[in-house]
């Protein structure tokens, strides 16, 4: 909540202000995986899961679902959300 109210406050005319922005979010991502990352190993050491537990049908699943989830994101842009969303607002003085 701090960061956000921060960030607020800055001025984000700058091109530095904005590289300090991405810093702060890439430097959020990294701890992200790293805490997967360590509980997928500690399950992997105790043996809750196997090294190789993917077979043909699951491979397949994971296929249908990530295309049709993007098929159903297309579909919702085209008959909803371009009407609804309003780009930026672009002053141009002549």
């Amino acid at each position: 909540m701090t960061v956000a109210i921060l960030l607020s406050l800055i001025n984000i005319s700058s091109d530095t202000t904005i590289e300090d922005i991405v810093s702060i979010v890439v430097s959020g991502i990294y701890p992200s995986y790293l805490i997967v990352s360590i509980f997928l190993f500690y399950r992997r050491v105790r043996g809750d899961i196997s090294r190789y537990n993917d077979n043909e049908d699951d491979i397949i699943n994971s296929i249908v679902a990530i295309g049709g989830s993007v098929f159903l994101a297309i579909i919702y842009y085209v008959v909803r959300a371009r009407h609804i969303y309003k780009g930026p607002i672009v002053e141009v003085s002549l």
